[in-house]
């Protein structure tokens, strides 16, 4: 009897242990669903209506009732009526979530066809990714192939509407597996092969320089996708299709084709009643005139307009807005600016969902949503472009202030919108994308800045902070804010923890073979949504730090950079804008705007100058190039904010804020006279001439950053910790991608060298076997100057795949670009990258160089000794280590720097060879220049500052004799 209650409670807790049971289905329910399956394949929502309405009187048919509302909304969704889709479907939802046996899997049905519902509705693209994120899940857990395809299918048209590219082409590839490897269905297939064609598309329009790679994907998939629209006879889709390709036709300069294709496009919509897709079509058909046949384009525009208002009122926001910027831009190029400004102004109105006081809600930073974001952008920039045209023509001041205040606007929107974005890939694209504003920007501020210099001068500094180095701010903004706000242990120790998960997952991508490429991409899609789902959860808990996400950056004034200035130092800011060259020269007590034309003379000097730096060998030719462009280079780039500075002399320090290919120049190896014919720049006569002889040079990233690094924790445990690896040893993985390109034979006798100045440092080195990734990660937190000497390696093309070599007995370790910026270096005040490269890196305009000493900013290090090309060891070390005893001694670091380069430079019995400065210009000081506080010994700063201020006066007393 015993036995026999054991093996009965044996079977209860195995039936325990098994899925819920499905709810059994009664005779008359089972009759209810075999009758809603019919109505539904008979697309009658009377008939569907009629059961519902039944099954609504009986109790305890739920599921029944849930399943009747369901096939409403499909039938709905298949009638393209995606409100009354919307209300049944979120209805069955309603009523299975209140049922205790639903089926999770029409549970997660539901949640995807409201996702797509927010989808294709109004674009409101948060509320349908909240919806796919919660189906995805559920379908995966059941294995459902068929929707898990179609729900991340459907989140690929997200971040293609979010213009999220990298997000996308993650999606993209996850399901690639699915579509070669599983049975789906063909309508499924035409959807992803349309998201296909849209994602190109897209990025057709964002850059059509590049029509030859997208166009072909465009037609190619969107002509899959006409294939089987044919089978199903739909001619309605097809003519949508065709509008889209007419796009890609018309952006890739194919008029003639994409003519043909819109006018059948339009045939088909005026059969069908698609006044919307008519008015499209119209629109699209009009620029194929332009802008030869004005007359023509406005006629098409002023059609399609008709249509809208006539049908549709105040529904066809998104559409009127493109409608209106045509408009516009049809008057801008009859420079009828004034009306082309109103044109703009009425898209403006139409984006914001015909809201007139766009302007008001933006400068208060009030949550706005827009019915058009995407498109606000550009009518918005062309009206401010109007109103400064319509200024120089009848130079109302009027004119230029509301077009300067538009640009106010404008940045404040890039911000927020930038905010936005989970990926840096992302917001430097988007950078890219905006810098030529930046500079349409500059262009109206300097206009009001000749009229009042002390008002408008702020709008220049402004512009140009926030043309270069924007992530990289708000980055350091946010982790200032971060303390600020407080935020608990737990969630900043998550929020690294997501960060690492993050930057492991595309480091695995990046080393995953075809075999692993999908598990990979998986990987980082789900680490980048639990990022995604953190920061959300932040908005919540700790609403300062999140709101100095998307609160704008701070930019300093000119009154308080000033502030922070010397009287011995000048920061000289650079812009590089398509035609021009913008400098701004800030002294204590100054500040002076130039240009200079940029010609393709200026360019050709400065990229054959920068090959030369980096030539291997010093030939004749070289040298020849070097002595050629360097007097021609400084007249071009530095003669007139040179000549901005006191004239009594005292400027002796000079901060470079380089911008675009300026990026690449050392600025202490131009000549500030011209070196006679027959004399080189390699003699010492010359060298007295060189800008290092006069002034202790530094960089910056921005003007805002110079002094907006957080303060580093004072006390480190280290002084200084060090990393030296020869690269003596022949490696496992030495492959071509990881290979440490020859050894480097005092990379560990300079990090040991080092510590002769730090009474509190250590270091690490191959030869201890603790020069290893584990060692680093654990000690360089510790550190306050870090010492990194080493191979770099760079790649250009996948710049997150650039890092420094590290070693582990026979195995090469890289630490990736990815990794660094996920680094917390609490204590640190330097980090010298004594490797090759390390400033070096793939250029996004409006960012600058994506390089590894930019990864280190990320890490909150206030300065950075870095290398412009690869370093020459010998010289290398020489000026480090002269740098260093420099520091020790209490010198600012670009005054430690600028007299180890003396040195180099004067050293007795220097070969003139060695003079070139291919052996001592390429370590550059970036960030922070003040005296390093050490705990070893007493900060000297004010010994040397005392020194300047008492040589400035014995100057001006021997000036007066």
């Amino acid at each position: 009897m015993k036995l026999k209650r054991f093996v009965y409670l044996l079977l209860f807790i195995g039936s325990c242990q098994k899925a819920p049971p499905q709810s059994i289905q009664s005779p008359l329910s089972t009759n209810y669903n075999a009758a809603i399956q019919a109505a539904y394949q008979a697309k009658s929502i009377p008939k569907l209506l009629e059961l519902k309405q039944e099954i609504e009187k009986l109790k305890g048919y739920d599921d029944t009732l849930a399943l009747a509302y369901r096939r409403i909304g499909n039938v709905y969704y298949q009638l393209g009526q995606l409100d009354k889709m919307f209300l049944n479907t979120k209805m069955a939802l309603t009523i299975l979530q209140k049922y205790q046996k639903a089926n999770p899997s029409d549970i997660a049905k539901c949640e995807l066809n409201i996702g797509i519902c927010y989808l294709f509705k109004g674009d409101l693209l948060d509320s349908a990714a909240l919806y796919l994120k919660r189906a995805l899940p559920l379908f995966q857990q059941l294995k459902d192939v068929k929707n898990i395809f179609n729900t991340q299918n459907q989140l690929l048209r997200l971040h293609i509407k979010r213009e999220d590219y990298e997000q996308a082409n993650l999606i993209e590839q996850n399901i690639k597996e699915y579509v070669n490897h599983s049975e789906l269905d063909n309508g499924i297939l035409k959807d992803w092969y349309s998201n296909l064609g849209l994602k190109a598309l897209a990025q057709l329009e964002d850059d059509v320089s590049k029509a030859s790679i997208y166009k072909p994907i465009v037609i190619s998939n969107y002509n899959k996708v006409i294939d089987y629209l044919k089978k199903q006879q739909n001619e309605k889709e097809i003519a949508a299709i065709w509008a889209n390709m007419g796009v890609a036709y018309l952006h890739s300069q194919a008029v003639d084709n994409a003519k043909v294709i819109f006018n059948k496009a339009l045939i088909v919509f005026k059969q069908e009643n698609e006044t919307v897709n008519e008015a499209k079509c119209l629109n699209n058909l009009a620029m194929c005139y332009a802008p030869q046949q004005p007359a023509m384009v406005k006629k098409l525009l002023l059609k399609a307009d008709k249509l809208l208002i006539t049908h549709y009122k105040n529904k066809a926001h998104i559409d009127r807005t493109e409608l209106y910027s045509n408009l516009g831009n049809l008057d801008f190029n009859k420079k009828n600016y004034l009306q082309a400004a109103a044109n703009y102004q009425t898209a403006i109105e139409q984006a914001c969902s015909g809201n007139a006081d766009y302007l008001q809600q933006l400068a208060q930073q009030k949550k706005f949503q827009f019915n058009a974001p995407n498109q606000l952008l550009y009518p918005l920039q062309r009206k401010a472009e109007a109103l400064f045209q319509q200024y120089l023509l009848d130079k109302k001041v009027d004119h230029l202030l509301k077009s300067l205040k538009i640009y106010e606007t404008l940045d404040d929107y890039i911000t927020r919108t930038r905010g936005l974005m989970t990926a840096d890939e992302s917001k430097f694209a988007y950078s890219e994308k905006v810098v030529s504003l930046y500079e349409k920007a500059l262009l109206t501020a300097i206009a009001a800045y000749k009229l009042d210099s002390k008002q408008y001068a702020d709008y220049i500094l402004r512009f140009m902070a926030h043309s270069k180095a924007a992530v990289l701010q708000e980055s350091i903004q946010q982790d200032t804010a971060k303390r600020l706000a407080n935020v608990s242990k737990t969630a900043s120790d998550e929020e690294q923890s997501l960060k690492w998960e993050v930057a492991k997952a595309r480091t695995d991508l990046s080393k995953a073979d075809s075999a692993q490429q999908a598990s990979a991409y998986r990987a980082l899609l789900d680490a980048t949504e639990n990022w995604e789902r953190f920061i959300k959860r932040l908005e919540l808990e700790y609403p300062i730090y999140y709101q100095s996400k998307y609160s704008g950056l701070k930019v300093l004034k000119i009154n308080q950079l000033q502030n922070y200035l010397t009287e011995d130092r000048a920061i000289i800011d650079f812009f590089w804008g398509q035609k021009t060259l913008y400098t701004a020269t800030i002294t204590k007590n100054s500040f002076k705007m130039d240009t200079t034309a940029i010609t393709p003379l200026l360019q050709s000097q400065i990229k054959n100058w920068v090959a030369a730096l980096h030539a291997d060998i010093l030939n004749n030719s070289i040298k020849a190039q070097l002595t050629q462009y360097s007097y021609p280079l400084y007249q071009q780039l530095l003669e007139k904010p040179v000549q901005n500075l006191p004239s009594n002399q005292v400027i002796q320090r000079l901060t470079i804020i380089p911008d675009g290919v300026l990026n690449l120049l050392p600025f202490e190896a131009l000549s500030q006279k011209p070196i006679p014919h027959g004399d080189s720049l390699l003699q010492k006569s010359t060298i007295a001439q060189l800008l290092v002889s006069k002034y202790a040079m530094s960089y910056a990233y921005s003007n805002t950053l110079l002094f907006g690094a957080p303060q580093a924790k004072r006390e480190a445990p280290q002084d200084l910790g060090g990393f030296g690896i020869n690269y003596e040893k022949e490696y496992e993985n030495e492959d071509i991608e990881k290979k440490a390109s020859g050894r480097l034979r005092k990379a560990e006798k300079d990090v040991v060298d080092a510590q002769q100045w730090f009474s509190k440092s250590k270091i690490w080195t191959e030869s201890t076997e603790d020069a290893h990734l584990k060692s680093f990660y654990k000690n360089a937190p510790d550190c306050r100057i870090l010492y990194l000497s080493m191979h770099g390696v760079l790649d250009d093309s996948f710049p997150l795949k650039s890092g420094l070599l590290f070693t582990w007995r026979n195995r090469l370790q890289l630490l990736q670009l990815s990794d660094i910026q996920g680094l917390s270096l609490p204590y640190n005040d330097l980090t010298i990258l004594s490797a090759c490269n390390t400033s070096l890196g793939k250029e996004s305009k409006g960012e600058g160089l994506i390089s590894l000493s930019r990864a280190f900013s990320f890490t909150g290090t206030k300065s950075l000794l870095t290398t412009r090309w690869s370093l020459e060891e010998n010289a290398g070390s020489a000026i480090i280590g002269a740098f260093l005893k420099y520091i020790k001694a209490g010198l600012p670091k670009d005054i430690a720097l600028q007299k180890a380069k003396q040195d180099y430079l004067n050293k007795p019995n220097q070969t003139e060879s060695l003079l070139s400065p291919n052996f001592w210009a390429a370590t550059v000081l970036v960030g922070d220049i003040d005296c390093l506080e050490l705990s070893s010994a007493p900060n000297r700063c004010w010994i040397w500052l005392l020194f300047l201020l008492m040589a400035i006066a014995f100057g001006k007393w021997m000036h007066q004799f």
